[in-house]
């Protein structure tokens, strides 16, 4: 386009392009030549394209931990203007910065100390005032196998077909992780699932007993618990020499015990002389102990569980209350520690307390 401007002219150029997230920060230079000029004229632009954030990794992606171990994603992201806003969901629900023992800060995702609640999920939102873009991580955390429930007692009449029911849980599954045993060998049994297995009985005396469910999944130590299968049969007084007398000082305290065998449970009844002794008197005491079908799992002591129901229970101008109910202790005494972040601030403030806190 040429207009006249005194004894010259003034010319114009444009060029249309759709520009992309390439070109940006691209220079671009208008160069004017002619013939009548001792050089040519030119000019510099830098463009600026603005465009949404755009995360620099395929999605999803894919991490595997053991428990109680850590790991730390960090994911690279480019827009125009910068990301101004970073959004966590795990599962579909949005958390704030942590959630279990998983920590959140912009594009990175870290973990230390992992359980298998930690698992799941993990979406990240980056938002510019162009758009927005996300991406998913599913963190997966292998743990060892575990029983999870099991039927026992058992007790049935002889004769009588029962159901042995075990049900595992671990991380990864694999096919026959969960077994039935006896006596160090492996019994047949029916699999509803990879975490289930049945196991079907005629009750008889020799089938009486212990049967162990065992679950492996090539991670840790396997997993063990123990069902009985207990018979209906009459009491049955068991003549053991230990058992046969009771002494005691003149004046002092004597014991006379009795072992019987019973399914169900027997109720045991003394008498003196052919009169039985009532168990409510000042002169005889009485105590019956179960000995056999209980199961005890001895262990160390563990991390404890995370707190439960956690709540703000009050709040006024300068101070918050909140509440929450103490999990498995693992065995020692717990110390809680309440932490806070001021907006603005990266720092994380904790306090220790031993049950709720006012700050």
């Amino acid at each position: 386009m040429y207009r006249s401007r005194d004894s010259g002219h003034t010319v114009q150029n444009a060029v249309t392009f759709t520009p992309t997230e390439e070109y940006d920060g691209t220079l671009v230079r208008c160069i004017a030549s002619n013939p009548l000029w001792p050089a040519a004229k030119n000019a510099t632009y830098p463009l600026n394209v603005l465009y949404a954030p755009r995360l620099i990794v395929n999605s999803p992606i894919n991490i595997v931990v053991g428990e109680s171990d850590s790991f730390r994603e960090n994911m690279t992201v480019k827009g125009n203007p910068p990301v101004s806003a970073w959004r966590w969901r795990k599962n579909g629900v949005p958390f704030d910065h942590t959630i279990g023992n998983v920590f959140a800060r912009g594009a990175t995702l870290s973990g230390r100390n992992v359980k298998s609640s930690d698992g799941g999920m993990y979406t990240l939102f980056a938002v510019n005032s162009v758009g927005t873009a996300n991406v998913t991580i599913q963190l997966t955390v292998e743990y060892s196998a575990r029983i999870t429930r099991i039927s026992s007692p058992i007790i049935a009449a002889e004769g009588e077909t029962v159901l042995l029911e075990c049900e595992a849980d671990g991380v990864p599954r694999k096919p026959n992780m969960v077994r039935w045993i006896r006596n160090g060998k492996e019994i047949p049994s029916t699999k509803r699932s990879e975490t289930q297995v049945n196991l079907r009985l005629n009750a008889t005396k020799e089938a009486a007993g212990q049967y162990v469910c065992r679950a492996d999944n090539g991670i840790g130590f396997p997993g063990e618990s123990t069902a009985y299968l207990l018979v209906n049969s009459a009491p049955k007084i068991m003549m053991l020499p230990s058992h046969s007398r009771a002494a005691g000082p003149l004046g002092g305290r004597a014991r006379a015990r009795c072992r019987a065998h019973a399914v169900p449970d027997a109720d045991f009844v003394w008498d003196r002389a052919g009169e039985i002794i009532q168990s409510n008197n000042s002169k005889y005491s009485m105590s019956t102990i179960q000995l056999d079908y209980s199961t005890f799992e001895i262990g160390p002591p563990s991390p404890p569980d995370a707190p439960l129901d956690i709540h703000v229970t009050n709040v006024t101008s300068n101070t918050i209350t909140i509440s929450w109910t103490p999990g498995f202790d693992g065995g020692s005494d717990q110390t809680f520690e309440v932490r806070y972040q001021k907006d603005g601030e990266e720092i994380v403030h904790g306090i220790n307390t031993s049950h709720s806190v006012c700050f």
